[in-house]
């Protein structure tokens, strides 16, 4: 079974939920934003206020209806976003926008202060090539107690799994909405 759907739930037994995401183009806004595309927060700000774009594992940052700042200097235009990028929308939404892994085009939301992402999950993964969860800071997801790190990849419509440090044709195939178990990991990937 092959899945096109581009907006996801993945649930990590001890470690929490995420919202990944594979689609190239992603907005980011306020709890009215309709549609698979895009990140909702509980937060003061418009439907659209900024959007994420990746092309070959580089991403940008374009705001839209609201003033949008990456660090300290505020966005009139789009601007190239590299490992780890303080963004803010709004007067008071800031998250923090990284690439952890330097083998992966992947990036991670994690919110700061009380805004948080509706549904409520732990953070927001834009999926580009490779997802790595693991017991390092190095990973897209940290999970303290996993034996070792596991890499989840889509690749034409299907779910593929292995170990980080194993040969790609060791992948483990798994569909949407199946339990799977892997490193000492135990994970759901639920269609959003």
């Amino acid at each position: 079974m092959t899945s096109q759907a581009s907006s996801f739930y993945l649930w990590i037994d001890g470690v929490g939920g995420f919202l990944l995401l594979t689609d190239p183009r992603v907005w980011i806004g306020g709890l009215s934003q309709t549609g698979p595309h895009g990140i909702r927060l509980q937060a003061d700000l418009p439907s659209r206020a900024a959007v994420f774009k990746r092309i070959a594992g580089t991403y940008t940052l374009r705001p839209a209806d609201s003033p949008t700042w990456v660090d300290t200097h505020q966005l009139s235009q789009t601007a190239v976003l590299g490992n780890s990028h303080r963004v803010r929308c709004g007067q008071s939404t800031e998250f923090q926008f990284c690439k952890p892994h330097p083998l992966s085009g992947s990036a991670r939301l994690t919110m700061y202060g009380r805004v948080r992402f509706s549904p409520a999950v732990d953070g927001a993964l834009l999926l580009d090539d490779t997802l790595v969860i693991g017991p390092t800071a190095a990973c897209h997801v940290h999970a303290p107690l996993a034996d070792q790190s596991i890499v989840i990849a889509r690749r034409n419509d299907q779910w593929l799994a292995k170990l980080l440090d194993a040969d790609i044709h060791d992948s483990k195939r798994f569909d949407a909405g199946s339990h799977q178990s892997l490193g000492g990991l135990n994970w759901t990937l639920e269609t959003r």
